[in-house]
């Protein structure tokens, strides 16, 4: 898909060629801001596989690219990543930005596509050279109007009308945003010659997007997110919520999930829509799981590997212990919120956190009903979990005392976002204990890893081999013959200075 403005000669101007020959493209979506209009063309590029790897050329406008498709047969080699962004302006100074991991996964050898697992990029992290508020949210948040919404009482802020003008005003954030950080050097290569699969999180649209308890039925947030669902539909499935099911073969009660499959049909990818049915006790709607379990019933028979691609971990420590009980006792949650820090103008500065994650006691009847599905399907095909979202790289694995099946998680994250500071990284290497997920499915942190130290306080240095907090992304590539992953870690051993 390109971006253009938009003209009467929109789809004339733009010339595309595939393997020398010309391809008509579509204009499947045209939005207009104050500034400028533009035109959403998509171009078919699909290829045909044959018996050897093929490295296939294409042209917009006389600029050349390339990408590889398999051979029959081939294991198919590709990308994970998430967290394409940062929150701060130090961060994003500190790690030199997004660009750095991405040179590396460009330079890590042949790939023949790439999966993004949610926060493509941060729509609420900061865009300018510095903060425009004394507020702890930026980026979008930013918008004049927003920042007079925010400050306001609940009881306000509840009512507060999602106008026309603060409609344009969120919409033409959104739209140069993806612009901005879509044609990012490095990441917009990769964009251009790595065949993409995407999932959303929350920062595709605000941190903690549909896990708040109160504003999720704010009229500006309820106004907020079908923009931000448009979008995401756009830029990172290059189709339109009428021609999602028929572009993209998306299902869902209200949401876009998706199954692909790759190494011809050996894996099948399944991605729940985590975001569009989300709220502070539900994460994905039950007619939706079934849409997606009948779906793996007409699996090809050469199937051997389902992967669920989730983008916050299941297989992870239990974080949320304090904050629950706040969900739960009054007091305790009036103390928390006199603690300097702990609160911010949503709520608690982690509860959307935590509310996000699978352990949170809102979700856990879900959680186990999911896990229950998948050690169900692991009798017969094996199941992987694959995950990001924490900024942390780790194994997580859930074990069933009873059948003796292990299924594990694979966490990687974050390729752009800075790691946590060491003070997280300890409190999580202690909370990765042996944990119960229920009577019978217990869950903890695997030692897959060499060593490797990582900062904590101003002078000491911790170790760890299940919690590595460096900016990362994996590998991945199926051994056809055996069903097994060979999953390669990529870490950033140092920060990327300026």
């Amino acid at each position: 898909m390109i971006v253009v403005p938009t003209t009467d000669t929109a789809l004339t101007d733009h010339v595309v060629t595939l393997q020398g020959q010309e391809v008509t493209g579509e204009i499947v979506c045209q939005k207009e801001t104050s500034k400028r209009a533009f035109s959403f063309i998509v171009y078919n590029l699909s290829v045909q596989q044959n018996s050897t790897e093929q490295k296939i050329l294409y042209t917009v406008n006389n600029t050349s690219f390339g990408f590889l498709v398999p051979a029959l047969g081939q294991s198919t080699r590709w990308a994970y990543w998430s967290c394409n962004g940062y929150q701060s302006l130090a961060a994003k100074k500190k790690l030199n930005g997004i660009q750095p991991m991405w040179t590396h996964l460009l330079d890590c050898g042949d790939i023949h596509m790439m999966y993004g697992g949610g926060d493509q990029l941060y729509m609420d992290g900061i865009v300018r050279d510095e903060k425009t508020s004394n507020l702890e949210h930026e980026g979008i948040f930013s918008l004049p109007l927003l920042q007079e919404w925010m400050v306001k009482p609940d009881r306000v802020r509840m009512e507060e009308e999602f106008t026309n003008e603060l409609h344009a005003q969120v919409f033409e954030f959104a739209i140069e945003h993806y612009i901005d950080q879509f044609t990012e050097d490095a990441f917009s290569t990769a964009l251009a010659t790595l065949p993409s699969i995407m999932s959303w999180d929350d920062h595709d649209g605000w941190d903690g997007m549909g896990s708040y308890k109160h504003l999720n039925d704010s009229k500006i947030f309820q106004g907020m997110f079908p923009i931000m669902q448009e979008l995401y539909l756009l830029f990172q499935h290059h189709t339109t919520l009428d021609r999602a099911e028929r572009d993209c073969d998306m299902f869902g009660h209200k949401g876009f999930s998706t199954l692909h499959l790759i190494d011809d049909g050996a894996t099948a990818l399944l991605s729940f829509d985590t975001r569009s049915e989300r709220s502070a006790t539900q994460i994905v709607h039950s007619k939706s799981y079934q849409k997606g379990w009948d779906r793996l019933k007409d699996l090809p028979s050469q199937t051997k590997h389902i992967l669920f691609m989730i983008p916050v971990p299941v297989a992870y420590p239990d974080m949320n212990t304090v904050f629950a009980v706040g969900d739960r006792l009054e007091f305790v949650d009036k103390f928390l919120r006199m603690i300097p820090g702990v609160k911010n103008e949503f709520d608690y500065e982690m509860r959307d956190d935590f509310l996000d994650h699978w352990n949170h006691h809102n979700h856990e009847v879900e959680r186990n009903s999911l896990i229950e599905k998948a050690f169900y399907l692991d009798q017969t095909r094996r199941v992987t979990l694959i995950s990001g979202d924490v900024h942390h790289m780790a194994v997580g694995k859930l074990k069933s005392k009873s059948s003796k099946q292990e299924i594990y998680n694979i966490v990687c994250s974050a390729i752009g976002n800075a790691p946590p500071g060491g003070i997280e990284a300890k409190f999580l290497k202690t909370m990765s204990f042996f944990h119960k997920v229920s009577s019978d499915v217990s869950m903890e942190l695997q030692k897959k890893f060499t060593r490797i130290s990582y900062p904590f306080g101003d002078k000491t240095k911790e170790i760890s081999n299940q919690i590595i907090n460096s900016r990362n992304f994996s590998v991945w590539q199926q051994d056809l013959t055996t069903n097994e992953f060979h999953i390669h870690f990529y870490a950033e051993r140092d920060f990327h200075k300026e």
